[in-house]
């Protein structure tokens, strides 16, 4: 069953999700945690690219960022809510948004490995992931309470729309387009919208949806088992839309 997680006036987390290098032959599971950590958004004028944020107004920072779990509310719930779009200019059009995330994820969940082995994820020490390296799974289906950081991983390849950043404020040092390096605690992501829309009088607001049923990779390297596969955070399927 599809889980639908609604989060007022968020960003386009997701696709981000799947940074982990040579995750192409993951087996997914369902995540039961998934926490993300957003410090700014910027909406970018009409003309940007996913490349290139032209001209964008802020709509929020919060330099200590905003935590939330985009897995574990009910249906049709709200997980948070991040912004105020009366920031933005009257007259002005809009076609691409931009975020500021933190790396890293507290991941929590389970799934089957490529050879159908029961996998979940760990969170004993040792098991966590880091800026160059999945994490490590463990055996068994039961990971209510598994939470385990994972990172978007070292990469110069990663599609142009991400890259890492130094500060969280939109001040920091970038890294290229689709290169998220060592130095990079920070990322950014770039989003069309589904349609330019122009401010005008009446403020709207944007909803985001999110599926996190296949939210979660688990990948045999070698052929090795749950413990020595690496698991990967994989892309939300997501859903946004304006109302006025």
């Amino acid at each position: 069953m599809k889980i639908f997680n609604k989060i007022s006036f968020f960003l386009s987390l997701l696709v981000l999700f799947s940074f982990i290098a040579n995750n192409a032959f993951a087996a997914k599971g369902a995540a039961n945690v998934y926490k993300v950590t957003v410090y700014r958004l910027v909406f970018c004028e009409s003309g940007s690219t996913l490349a290139n944020c032209s001209n964008g107004d802020e709509v929020e920072h919060r330099s200590g960022g905003l935590t939330m779990d985009i897995a574990s509310v009910d249906a049709g719930a709200v997980a948070g809510s991040f912004g105020n779009l009366s920031k933005l200019t009257i007259g002005k059009t809009y076609s691409h948004g931009e975020v500021i995330l933190a790396r890293s994820f507290t991941i929590a969940g389970s799934g089957l490995s490529e050879d159908g082995e029961e996998c979940q994820t760990d969170s004993a020490s040792g098991s966590a992931g880091t800026k160059s390296a999945g994490g490590n799974g463990a055996t068994g289906l039961t990971p209510a309470t598994n939470e385990q950081t994972l990172y978007i991983t070292n990469s110069t390849s990663l599609p142009t729309n991400i890259n890492g950043t130094t500060a969280t404020d939109g001040t920091g040092t970038d890294a290229d387009d689709g290169a998220v390096v060592d130095a990079n605690d920070y990322v950014k992501f770039r989003w069309a919208f589904a349609a330019p829309f122009t401010m005008n009088n009446t403020v709207p607001t944007m909803y985001i949806e999110f599926d996190v049923s296949e939210a979660l990779g688990f990948y045999a390297t070698g052929g090795l088992s749950c413990t020595g596969d690496s698991v990967s955070s994989e892309a939300p399927t997501m859903t946004n839309y304006f109302i006025n």
